[in-house]
C-alpha cells in the first residue's frame, strides 16, 4: 500500500478497507437509559447513561444492542464504482465520458482529497505525533491538539472548511501548533439553545460536524488492549483511582453523546435532506478517534465499535480512510441505514432520548448552529441575552438581573 518514499495509495487503501471490512461489524445501538437534556446544562455538564454504560460497570441485566455490518452502513457498491471510475479517469482521461465525470464529481472530487492527503500521510502523521505526545499541560495540550488535528487531519480532508472554536485560536492570525506556519481558521462553534444543552464545540468541520478533543481515550477491545484488560479485571475493581478513571471516562463520554444529539437537530432542523441519516461527531484523544451518529427523525444512537488508531502501522491507511468516508457520509452512506420504516426492527432498539422528557421535541425543535447566546467558559458571563419574540416579530433585550428571579426554562418559553 505504502511506497518507498511513504506514499500511501488511496485506491488501494480503499479497495484493502472494503475487501477486509465489508462483513465486519461497523456500529452498535445505544439505548438511553438517564439524561438531562432539558435544563440547560452545558455539554461538559451533560449526564447521559446508556445501557452500555450499566452493563460494563455494574450488575445490570445484559441489554439487547443492533449491530450493524460495514456493508450495512456504507454503500459498498458505489464504493467500489467510484474506485473503477477512477481507474477508467486514470486510464484513458481523453476518452473518459463527460457525463460520468459529471454525475459522480462530487464523490471524485472527494476522492481527490484523501488521494492528496495519503500522498503526505508521512509528513502529517509526523506533525500530529509531535503535538499529541508532546505536551504535559491538560488545558495547552488540548488547544495544540485542536490546531493540529485542524491543520493535519479534518482541514486537508475537508478541503479547508473546518473552523476551531474562536475561544480556542485568539490570536488574529493563529497558526499550527506544530510550527509549520498554517493558519487556522477560526470562528462560531456554537451549538445549542439555553433551556437544552448547549455549549461551544472545539472545531466544525465541514459546516456540520463537530469535533471534541479529549485526554480521555475510550476503553477499546480490539486484539492489543482485550489481554490487558481482562488481566487486570480483579485489580481494577478494588482501585479507586480506576473508579475516578471510569467516571472522567463517563464524563468524556456524555459530553460527546450530547455534541452529536444536539447537532443532529440543529443540522436537521435547518436541512431537511439530512433527515432519516444519522449525523457522525468525532471525539478525538491522542490515540484514538471515537464516532458517535445520531439520527433525530428515527431517534437511533450509533456508535462506531472500535475507535480508530492513527499511530498503529497497520491501522493507520484504514483509519484515515474511515474518517474520511464518515467526513463523507453524505456521499457514501446508505440513506436508509437509521430508517425505522425500512427496517421495522429498528424500532425495539431506538435510543428513547426522544421519550425521556415531554419536552424535547418542543425545545429542539428550536435548535441552530452558530448560537452565540451562551458564555463560553473562559469568557465573562453574559450581561444580557436577546430573545425574538415572533408575536411581534421584534427583538427584545433582557437584562439577566431582570430575569433572575426567573427559572431559564420559564424565560424562554414565557
Amino acid at each position: 500500500m505504502a511506497s518507498n518514499d511513504g506514499e500511501i495509495d488511496a485506491e488501494q487503501a480503499l479497495q484493502e478497507l472494503l475487501e477486509k471490512n465489508a462483513e465486519s461489524i461497523e456500529t452498535m445501538t445505544l439505548r438511553i437509559v438517564f439524561c438531562n437534556p432539558i435544563g440547560g446544562d452545558p455539554f461538559s455538564a451533560a449526564v447521559v447513561i446508556t445501557q452500555e454504560n450499566l452493563s460494563a460497570l455494574y450488575d445490570y441485566p445484559s441489554q439487547r444492542t443492533n449491530l450493524f455490518k460495514f456493508k450495512h452502513v456504507w454503500d459498498v457498491e458505489k464504493l467500489h464504482k467510484l474506485i473503477n471510475i477512477k481507474r477508467r479517469q486514470d486510464s484513458d482521461q481523453d476518452n473518459c465520458p463527460k457525463r460520468i465525470k459529471r454525475e459522480h464529481e462530487c464523490e471524485a472530487a472527494a476522492f481527490r482529497l484523501l488521494e492528496a492527503y495519503l500522498k503526505d500521510f508521512a509528513y502529517h502523521q509526523k506533525c500530529l505525533e509531535k503535538v499529541l505526545f508532546g505536551s504535559n499541560d491538560v488545558k495547552e495540550s488540548a488547544a495544540s491538539a485542536t490546531m493540529v488535528l485542524n491543520t493535519h487531519l479534518f482541514g486537508p480532508l475537508s478541503d479547508g472548511n473546518c473552523i476551531v472554536d474562536n475561544h480556542i485560536a485568539r490570536q488574529e492570525h493563529c497558526t499550527c501548533s506544530c510550527g509549520c506556519g498554517k493558519e487556522i481558521k477560526s470562528g462560531n462553534t456554537g451549538i445549542g439553545v439555553y433551556s437544552t444543552w448547549h455549549g461551544f464545540v472545539d472545531m466544525i468541520v465541514k459546516e456540520n460536524l463537530p469535533v471534541t478533543i479529549s485526554d480521555m481515550e475510550e476503553p477499546s477491545m480490539d486484539e492489543d488492549t482485550t489481554e490487558d484488560q481482562d488481566e487486570g479485571s480483579e485489580e481494577m475493581k478494588k482501585d479507586t483511582n480506576t473508579l475516578c478513571v471510569h467516571d472522567k471516562q463517563k464524563s468524556v463520554t456524555s459530553r460527546l453523546i450530547a455534541e452529536t444529539i444536539t447537532n443532529a437537530f440543529a443540522q436537521v432542523n435547518t436541512n431537511d435532506s439530512l433527515a432519516d441519516l444519522p449525523i457522525p461527531a468525532f471525539g478525538c484523544a491522542p490515540r484514538q478517534i471515537s464516532v458517535y451518529l445520531y439520527d433525530c427523525k428515527n431517534d437511533v444512537l450509533l456508535k462506531k465499535t472500535l475507535p480508530l488508531h492513527l499511530f498503529k502501522r497497520k491501522d493507520s491507511a484504514s483509519a484515515v480512510v474511515m474518517i474520511w468516508l464518515y467526513m463523507n457520509f453524505r456521499l457514501f452512506m446508505k440513506r436508509d441505514v437509521t430508517d425505522i420504516k425500512a427496517h421495522s426492527d429498528l424500532s425495539d432498539f431506538q435510543a428513547q432520548f426522544c421519550s425521556s422528557d415531554a419536552n424535547i421535541q418542543e425545545f429542539y425543535a428550536k435548535l441552530r448552529s452558530g448560537f452565540t447566546g451562551c458564555a463560553h467558559p473562559d469568557q465573562p458571563s453574559l450581561t444580557s441575552v436577546v430573545r425574538t419574540d415572533e408575536a411581534f416579530g421584534v427583538l427584545i433585550f433582557y437584562s439577566l438581573k431582570d430575569i433572575k428571579e426567573q427559572s431559564w426554562i420559564q424565560f424562554l418559553t414565557n
